[in-house]
């Protein structure tokens, strides 16, 4: 008595393709083209940056060696001659979190923006914000980045910021 592929691959619960399926004997690996490793080698020496299109088009336009630009690849990949991909999309970030203080005077934040002033180009301004009250404790605002943290107050130094030492007045300024 003879059943029916189809009944018996119902009744064993696989797809017919299954049972249909007769797997290859294996893959013939075609031999590396040794002449061809040692040219591209050679330009890869010559030139490290070039990638697998770099190395056809200087095959095909500069030794007139015409040849297909997937064999280039394959070979490449075989003899692990290609660079790593650089990742497609977004960056990873830092999670950003809230900067919370209990209590006035803790914590302090600073941000730099630059901003357009005409005839003397950009100016950096750069306040100090009390992380509870978020209240401005000082700020600088400088023709060049420099004026940074350190002159507005958030330097992690011994020495008080800029705009707290009397001495030094000129550019930093305590919030009124």
């Amino acid at each position: 008595m003879e059943i029916p592929m189809t009944r018996l691959c119902r009744i064993l619960g696989v797809p017919r393709s299954t049972a249909y399926h007769q797997p290859k004997v294996g893959r013939l690996h075609r031999p590396v083209d040794e002449a061809l490793a040692r040219t591209i080698h050679g330009i890869i020496q010559a030139h490290p940056t070039y990638g697998i299109r770099r190395v056809w088009a200087w095959l095909k336009h500069r030794l007139d060696q015409p040849t297909n630009r997937k064999k280039i690849h394959r070979l490449m990949r075989i003899k692990g001659w290609t660079m790593r991909q650089r990742a497609i999309g977004k960056r990873p970030r830092v999670p950003g979190s809230r900067s919370i203080a209990p209590a006035p005077n803790q914590r302090w934040c600073t941000d730099i923006a630059l901003i357009e002033c005409g005839q003397d180009g950009w100016c950096a301004f750069v306040p100090v914000l009390d992380c509870c009250t978020r209240e401005v404790l000082g700020w600088c605002l400088d023709r060049t980045a420099p004026c940074s943290n350190r002159r507005a107050g958030a330097g992690g130094g011994s020495d008080p910021p800029l705009w707290l030492d009397p001495r030094r007045t000129q550019r930093a300024h305590p919030a009124p």
